[in-house]
């Protein structure tokens, strides 16, 4: 796979999960660590929704279901620079 292609498959298999866990990632960075997680631990269920929440910590840092959205500024790029907001 090239870039895009794994870009479009995390993408789309983001999109089939419950979207409070969208909601719940800082980062589109963590959208992906999430995702790449998943494809090297194919024991843990399909959906991160049903994983326990020790894999989505494992996975990201942080649990990302269950955090407030009063709580949650809007998920952005780490390296937030011109040239990537650009």
């Amino acid at each position: 796979m090239n870039s895009r292609e794994i870009l479009a498959a995390a993408a789309d298999w983001l999109g089939w999960q419950e979207e409070d866990l969208s909601f719940g990632l800082k980062s589109a960075e963590d959208a992906l660590r999430l995702y790449m997680y998943a494809q090297t631990h194919p024991d843990l269920p399909e959906l991160a929704d049903e994983w326990e929440p020790k894999d989505r910590i494992e996975a990201v840092g942080y649990e990302p279901l269950g955090r407030w959205e009063a709580d949650m500024p809007e998920a952005k790029f780490l390296n937030d620079s011109e040239a990537v907001s650009a």
